[in-house]
């Protein structure tokens, strides 16, 4: 055998090889075209049929986005609520106090503020 013969069988036995190793994807994206082009060959309707059915198949898909839409918002909600870390009655207590304080008092400066700022303006304006 001459070199040529040689590199001739190994390029074949690669490509042979190739072709065996297709992976499962692709081979499951064949069967699906396949399977769509005898669907489209064995369905074949009248014009009108086909646009009534397509405008009918358009209104299904929308509801059908918009229910799993909806499904897909509250199971991500109740995902997310999952993961709270809700506080204990003695945690809740004492973080309600200290905002109510911090509420008093702020409302207390911005109450005085406002007592000097009109008496301020009131004796300006005399």
């Amino acid at each position: 055998m001459s070199e040529k013969d040689v590199k001739d069988s190994v390029v074949s036995e690669a490509e042979d090889s190739k072709e065996s190793k297709k992976t499962e994807t692709e081979i499951k994206s064949e069967a699906k075209a396949e399977a769509k082009t005898k669907e489209a060959k064995t369905e074949e309707k009248p014009k009108a049929d086909k646009k009534e059915s397509k405008a009918d198949e358009a209104k299904n898909k929308k509801n059908d986005k918009k229910t799993k839409a909806k499904t897909n918002w509250f199971k991500g909600l109740k995902a997310e609520f999952s993961k709270i870390i809700w506080p204990d009655k003695q945690t809740l207590a004492k973080e309600s106090t200290a905002v109510l304080i911090v509420s008093v008092i702020l409302g207390v400066i911005i109450a005085a503020v406002d007592f000097i700022a009109r008496v301020g303006i009131e004796f300006i304006v005399k």
